[in-house]
């Protein structure tokens, strides 16, 4: 690939990052406008039904959260629960233990390449 073709992609991309960041940023706003909303929908405890032309329907969801860590993972250890676990790997701390020289049984590192595209101010 040349450099005149290298250089016609890396500005189409940043034309293209600088609308989507921009773009995500409109999101952003709008997204915590939504949320507001339905704060305060929340706080008003509305019922689900009709109101002026508009159909709320109100849905409550049990969460499940760790409050306490030490009877919980106990609990986990003694039933081999693991399945209470989502299977992902906390990166900070699995490269924590890599870079400390104790790798992780069963876990490999994989190399992610990424570029970054700026443009070249001279």
């Amino acid at each position: 690939m040349d450099a005149k073709t290298i250089a016609g992609l890396a500005q189409t991309y940043q034309q293209l990052r600088e609308k989507r960041l921009d773009l995500d940023r409109q999101a952003r706003i709008l997204e915590g406008r939504e949320k507001l909303i339905l704060d305060k929908l929340i706080e008003a405890r509305v019922s689900s039904g009709s109101y002026d032309g508009w159909l709320i329907e109100r849905d409550k969801t049990d969460v499940p959260r760790v409050e306490s860590w030490e009877p919980f993972l106990s609990y986990v250890l003694s039933h081999k629960a693991l399945d209470l676990f989502e299977r992902r790997l906390s990166k900070s701390a699995a490269m924590a233990r890599f870079n400390g020289g104790d790798p992780i049984p069963g876990v490999v590192l994989d190399e992610k390449i990424t570029y970054k595209v700026e443009r070249d101010v001279e």
